[in-house]
């Protein structure tokens, strides 16, 4: 839920009827423009989804969130507005704001302890008889008909708007007396902020920014560096980067960790299915021929490595695999169940009957994905994008190099993976190695 204060406009870009399309940071930034001519109002302009993903992970609805925690309101207002001014002129940020706290008009009510004392009170006995005054407490229900209503004793609303008269209220000590409230505590009109906001039981302020035509990694470094060199910190305030940012590292994180398991296994079940490390190894090495064209693609386009981007590596590892099994695979089922020697030739013509069926998948998956590819920028395409581009130059780059470098390897380092065979890979009975030799020597 937003403050009744905020308001989101959600717009459809329409084609304009001259057929010219303006890139998706020019309009921002146009945007941006019109809108900060406007006096008062603090803007944000995001594509829907990013909005979204921003809210959900860190609460706020821009990329990058700047914590910063204390125990005094006015220094972490100090320290905010501070803050700000460091990080604005950093390329790259764009919507920068200090969390807005709205300073409104309050009856403070301090305690005397010594007063309190003398009367042989505790604040507990000052906190009752405000909360029962100002803001009500229920004393019992009420049966009307076949409904219960809460039965609330509280004072007049006049009692709450005049410090006067807050101060004249009666309170009652244990013996019994009545002590009027401007005895044991001091009331006076002061201004303060109209919320407060706590994170982990502390007091927070945020300043928060978004991020355009730059690296979210590189636009936080340079924030960190200005927080560490420009803006001095006194005792017991501390501070944070939190937002997409905060998300990005610990998502990378557990991708790693997870990759690096799923690689093991992935290892492993090759090595029982073919019953040859070498074999699985090569398998293997169709990843880093997919990453090659997967990483030229990022760079061409200037698309930076985000959750979207990593997703699609993930899943490209899966494909590249599969033409590599699907090749080796062949390669045994002509030695054991065609009885071919396994000789230069025998690779070659392995090649050349696995090529047609490999390249019209990976012909299908690309054309499949064009669209996505051509869709950089579009409303609705922040997660897609990533993952069609990763998927697509991937696949460009292992089906290349795959028909050069996997018969070359497989040559030189898995002929003796080949000639093991594997039953449930090259054909449905066992193949015994000795036998196959004798074949082969017939």
């Amino acid at each position: 839920a937003i403050g009744v204060n905020i308001s989101e406009i959600e717009a459809e870009l329409e084609n304009p009827k001259n057929g010219v399309i303006r890139p998706r940071a020019e309009i921002m930034a146009d945007i941006r423009g019109r809108l900060a001519e406007v006096p008062g109002i603090i803007t944000e302009v995001q594509q829907p989804i990013q909005h979204r993903i921003s809210a959900v992970i860190s609460g706020a609805r821009t990329q990058i969130v700047i914590k910063i925690f204390g125990p005094n309101l006015g220094e972490l207002r100090r320290l905010g507005k501070e803050v700000h001014a460091a990080i604005k002129d950093v390329p790259g940020v764009v919507d920068d704001y200090v969390e807005q706290q709205a300073l409104v008009p309050q009856i403070r009510i301090t305690p005397k302890y010594e007063e309190l004392a003398m009367h042989g009170m505790k604040l507990t006995h000052v906190l009752s008889a405000m909360e029962t005054a100002l803001q009500g407490k229920i004393f019992g229900t009420v049966l009307e008909g076949e409904r219960y209503f809460d039965f609330i004793v509280r004072g007049v609303d006049t009692l709450r708007e005049q410090p006067d008269t807050i101060a004249n209220l009666l309170l009652t000590s244990p013996t019994g007396a009545k002590v009027p409230l401007r005895a044991v505590a001091d009331i006076e009109r002061s201004m303060g902020p109209n919320e407060i906001f706590h994170e982990n039981s502390r007091r927070r302020i945020y300043v928060m920014c978004n991020v355009a035509e730059a690296d979210l990694g590189s636009v936080v470094n340079q924030i960190d560096s200005k927080l560490r060199n420009d803006v001095e910190f006194p005792e017991g305030y501390t501070w944070s980067i939190g937002g997409q940012y905060e998300q990005m590292v610990e998502s990378t994180r557990t991708m790693t960790t997870l990759s690096l398991v799923a690689f093991f296994i992935i290892l492993s079940i090759l090595v029982v299915e073919f019953r040859s490390f070498p074999l699985a190894v090569i398998i293997l090495l169709n990843i880093p021929m997919a990453l090659i064209g997967s990483v030229l693609a990022l760079v061409i386009t200037n698309t930076t490595v985000n959750m979207g981007a990593l997703v699609g590596f993930i899943a490209l590892c899966g494909i590249a695999s599969r033409n590599g099994i699907l090749l080796i695979s062949h390669f045994i089922t002509l030695v054991h169940d065609e009885g071919e020697d396994l000789t230069p030739q025998t690779i070659l013509r392995g090649c050349q009957e696995r090529l047609t069926p490999v390249l019209m998948t990976a012909l299908t998956t690309n054309l499949g994905l064009i669209p996505l590819v051509l869709a950089k920028g579009e409303p609705g395409k922040e997660i897609l994008y990533p993952v069609a581009l990763v998927i697509f130059g991937g696949l460009l780059s292992s089906t290349i190099l795959d028909w050069t470098i996997t018969p070359a390897t497989v040559w030189m380092f898995g002929r003796k993976g080949i000639l093991r065979g594997k039953k449930g890979i090259a054909g449905n009975g066992e193949f015994d190695l000795e036998e196959s030799e004798s074949t082969q020597t017939e």
